[in-house]
């Protein structure tokens, strides 16, 4: 068994850190860990519908990955508009699946 050190440990029913600005008004930002499953959640905050919720993933100040309220996933995209949006090459190792129909286009 591997020991870890700790500089914060949470021990409850339903561990969670919660992020939210003074006045509520921006939303919530929570991590918890609710059984087997661990969730990163974005929830709007008094002043938005709800819908305008976005979720950033950040490397050296630059934002590489997005998922928007509507559940799209942008990499290297600031506006997604599809389920998975990519800009850049992709690869892809194994095998690619498409159910429905396919467009291509230069």
């Amino acid at each position: 068994m591997q020991v870890y050190t700790y500089l914060i440990h949470l021990k409850s029913n339903v561990p969670a850190i919660c992020f939210e600005d003074t006045d509520g008004t921006h939303g919530q930002a929570i991590i918890e860990q609710n059984g087997d499953e661990p969730k990163i959640r974005q929830d709007a905050g008094n002043a938005s519908s709800g819908t305008g919720s976005t979720i950033l993933f950040q490397v050296d100040a630059a934002t590489k990955m997005r998922i928007d309220g509507t559940g799209y996933v942008g990499i290297n995209r600031t506006s997604p508009t599809h389920y998975l949006d990519v800009d850049g090459t992709s690869l892809f190792r194994g095998r690619v699946f498409i159910s429905g129909s396919m467009s291509m286009k230069s």
